[in-house]
């Protein structure tokens, strides 16, 4: 019965360990001086297909579109 748990436990972490590995997303970013203390960063990220970034926030009257 052990063997069977330490099996099955071994097989569970396994497939975890491996379901996170991708990395769809890269960034880039560009920090810019506009005055003596303020700077102006931009970060850009470029996702592989079919991977997308959906907002959290959609403003009132908004309507989704599948831009597939």
């Amino acid at each position: 019965m052990k063997k069977l748990l330490f099996l099955l436990v071994g097989v569970w972490l396994g497939l975890a360990s491996i379901a996170q590995s991708k990395n769809p997303a890269s960034f880039t970013y560009e920090a810019v001086k506009k005055t003596a203390d303020t700077y102006e960063v931009i970060i850009t990220a470029n996702l592989d297909k079919p991977w997308h970034i959906y907002s959290q926030n959609t403003p009132k009257g908004a309507a989704s579109a599948n831009t597939n």
